[in-house]
């Protein structure tokens, strides 16, 4: 009868160990832990060109001319010309000094021509923030909130403030102090992204 288990000698630190005698059949049982078989792994596997694994593909950095090695899925993509982003980018401005849009070609692409023009919303935005009675009107709702996040309950510093409106201004045209509410940036951010509650300062208290 065969035994079960049978003493063997670790390959890598010659320490002893049991091994099963169907892992010795299907070759295994030759380390005695796994941190043994990766030492053993790392001393023995061709690394580099030796490997027989190795499918990459040697080619020249186009700027500095550098011997690089890539992956054939990044020739397929267009990519692995440049050995370095620093390659990548110094090829990049000097390719595009002295290129310039002339001036057909720049206004196919401006102002209404624009994919993605609004109607002129930058200008009318601009002249809404940009006055003394929208100053004002902030100055009321962040003391009548004593610069406070309505929602996360933060105490906001000049530059961590935000007066955000419950009812969009694009809907409402309101700016009113009852419309409005003291938020942090993120606080913010995240009510113009998802949308809270609208149903006045109820929802932000």
């Amino acid at each position: 009868m065969v035994p079960l288990d049978v003493n063997r000698i670790c390959l890598t630190c010659s320490r002893r160990f049991v091994g099963r005698t169907s892992d010795i059949k299907r070759g295994y049982s030759k380390y005695c832990s796994k941190d043994c078989y990766d030492d053993w792994q790392r001393k023995n596997t061709p690394k580099g060109i030796n490997n027989p694994l190795w499918k990459r593909i040697k080619r020249s950095c186009l700027k500095c001319l550098r011997s690089i090695w890539v992956k054939p899925a990044r020739i397929e993509d267009g990519r692995g010309k440049y050995c370095s982003k620093e390659c990548y980018y110094s090829d990049l401005k000097q390719r595009m000094i002295g290129r310039k849009m002339s001036t057909k070609a720049r206004s196919k692409i401006s102002g209404k021509n624009h994919y993605n023009w609004k109607g002129g919303r930058s200008l009318i935005n601009r002249k809404r923030f940009k006055n003394a009675e929208w100053d004002a009107i902030k100055k009321q709702v962040y003391s009548r909130d004593n610069r406070t996040c309505q929602k996360c309950g933060k105490n906001c510093l000049w530059m961590d403030i935000s007066c955000h409106h419950i009812k969009p201004w694009r809907e409402s045209k309101d700016n009113s102090l009852e419309n409005l509410v003291t938020l942090c940036r993120s606080c913010h951010a995240r009510a113009d992204l998802l949308g809270f509650p609208r149903a006045g300062h109820k929802s932000f208290r």
